[in-house]
């Protein structure tokens, strides 16, 4: 017989015949296995993917029916990939794991669940201005303590009331209730003034000034809350930010002169001293520079006590009304003139009108 056998099976035959008889009739009867493979150098390739498979799928392999056709020996279909049972849960499931785990790291690294969302709004608003919120609402340094727990923050406490002031801005909740009482009406519009002076760019060297300009009666915060309460209200300050007793305006000085209680009596006494000055505006308004100096007056020139009269006072009261102005008049004047008394107000208006100055409010 004769066989057509080429490339590895060729050389297995010719090996096969070169053996004794006997040693290939053994051969005959050993199984392919691995060490057969390395003998003779070839294996099926159903043998090397049966080699490959578990032992389970190689038994159930064996078993099997066979497919017809010539293809079936060497392509098996292929079984779908299933997926395990704890993989089939829905997206939704899936998203809110990840934004549970995504809220729990916000909490670890003092983040709440709107932290970033709402972060640009909120710094829209200054700190200063967080601050403010913070204390007008009633909270307090141990509020601030507690929130920083609350919201798992690493932050220090002053930049937990601002976080939380500037929430308060937006128009949010905190999860701490406040401890202290919320601030009152006049406490919050104070609040605002004293912004608004500073924004201004006027400091307590200014609130100094203006409170000798103002008078006895006036200290230099209420001084602050005064000239931020005339800002806000669109008017203006007698003096400019940075400016000295002797750098603000002859008005300013004579107003001074006015509200410290000196009069027009004291102004004729003081032409006397300063012989040199004529004009009695130029009087009020020299005494008034060093009133706002904190210097004496010469001549033992006094302000105005309350329980004094003077001809030159009743000369001013009687010039003003004789004007045609009244008490509606006054109070307004006083308003131009700083928020002095009305009657103060009465006598400045009646020294002007005899010196023949014109006031800024018609009769």
């Amino acid at each position: 017989m004769s066989h057509n056998t080429s490339g590895p099976q060729r050389g297995i035959v010719c090996r096969f015949r070169a053996m004794p008889r006997s040693l290939g009739f053994a051969l005959l009867a050993v199984p392919v296995t691995a060490a057969a493979v390395g003998t003779f150098g070839v294996l099926p390739a159903t043998a090397q993917d049966a080699r490959t498979q578990p032992v389970a799928q190689r038994s159930a392999h064996a078993t099997a029916t066979p497919a017809s056709g010539p293809a079936s020996a060497t392509t098996a279909a292929k079984k779908p990939a299933t997926r395990r049972a704890d993989d089939t849960r829905p997206a939704e499931q899936d998203a809110g794991d990840k934004a549970g785990d995504k809220a729990g790291d916000d909490r670890r690294h003092g983040r709440d669940e709107d932290g970033d969302r709402h972060h640009g709004r909120h710094e829209k608003h200054t700190a200063e201005e967080a601050l403010g919120a913070f204390f007008d609402a009633g909270y307090l340094y141990e509020d601030a303590v507690a929130l920083k727990r609350a919201w798992h923050s690493r932050a220090d406490v002053s930049d937990v009331k601002v976080r939380a002031g500037r929430k308060l801005l937006a128009g949010r909740d905190l999860p701490v209730d406040p401890s202290g009482t919320p601030a009152t009406e006049q406490e919050i519009a104070e609040r605002a003034a004293l912004d608004a002076y500073l924004d201004a760019g006027y400091d307590s060297d200014d609130a100094d000034l203006l409170a000798l300009l103002w008078g006895p009666d006036t200290d230099a915060y209420e001084a602050k809350v005064l000239a931020g309460s005339k800002l806000l209200a669109g008017g203006e300050v007698p003096i400019e930010p940075g400016q000295t007793a002797w750098s603000v305006s002859d008005d300013a000085a004579r107003a001074a002169y006015f509200n410290n209680g000196y009069d027009y009596a004291d102004a004729l006494v003081l032409a006397d001293i300063w012989s040199g000055v004529d004009d009695l505006a130029d009087v009020k308004a020299n005494a008034g520079h060093k009133i706002l100096d904190r210097l004496p007056l010469p001549g033992g020139v006094l302000p105005f006590d309350g329980d004094q009269g003077g001809a030159g006072q009743q000369a001013a009261l009687d010039a003003y009304f004789a004007a045609g102005y009244d008490y509606d008049d006054a109070v307004a004047l006083a308003r131009v003139w700083g928020g002095i008394d009305p009657f103060d107000a009465k006598v400045m208006a009646g020294d002007k009108l005899i010196t023949g100055i014109d006031l800024p409010v018609a009769a």
